[in-house]
C-alpha cells in the first residue's frame, strides 16, 4: 500500500481525480521521505508538484479525466519519455546521476487488484534512495 503524507492511501484515489507525488526510496519509516505531494478531486483541475533530490529538480504533473487527462514528469526541465495511460504512472531515477532506471503505467482502474500489485511490486524493486515520481 502506497501511502502519502496526508495518510490518504493511493487505492483511495478514484478515477479521475488529480494525484501527484514525488518522494525517496527508504526502507525505513521517514516523513521527510515524502518531498511533495498534492491530491484534488475530479474535475477540481491538475496539480504540478515539484522538489529537489539532492541537486536535481523533479516534477510531476498530473490531470484526471475531466481536468486534461495526462501525466507528465521532468527531471531537471526535461520531459521524461513515457507512454502515459489510466491510473498509476511511475518514474524511478537516481538522484545521484540523474538517470532514469525504470518507468512503469499501471491501469489500477480496469484491474485494481493486478495492476495495484504490479505497481507496488515496481516501487519494491526501486533501489535505496532513488526518487520515485508519481
Amino acid at each position: 500500500r502506497l501511502v502519502g503524507a496526508t495518510g490518504a492511501a493511493l487505492d483511495a484515489v478514484t478515477y479521475r481525480d488529480s494525484y501527484a507525488v514525488i518522494g525517496v526510496k527508504s526502507s525505513a519509516a521517514c516523513p521527510e521521505c515524502l518531498l511533495a505531494e498534492q491530491r484534488v478531486a475530479q474535475g477540481s483541475g491538475a496539480v504540478t508538484v515539484a522538489a529537489s533530490t539532492g541537486s536535481v529538480c523533479a516534477e510531476a504533473q498530473s490531470a484526471g479525466l475531466e481536468d486534461g487527462n495526462y501525466a507528465r514528469f521532468f527531471i531537471d526541465g526535461v520531459q521524461v519519455p513515457l507512454t502515459t495511460g489510466r491510473g498509476v504512472n511511475l518514474v524511478a531515477y537516481d538522484p545521484a546521476t540523474r538517470v532514469v532506471q525504470s518507468t512503469g503505467t499501471f491501469d489500477t482502474h480496469g484491474d485494481p487488484a493486478g495492476q495495484g500489485a504490479a505497481a507496488l511490486a515496481f516501487v519494491a524493486a526501486v533501489p535505496e534512495g532513488h526518487a520515485v515520481l508519481l
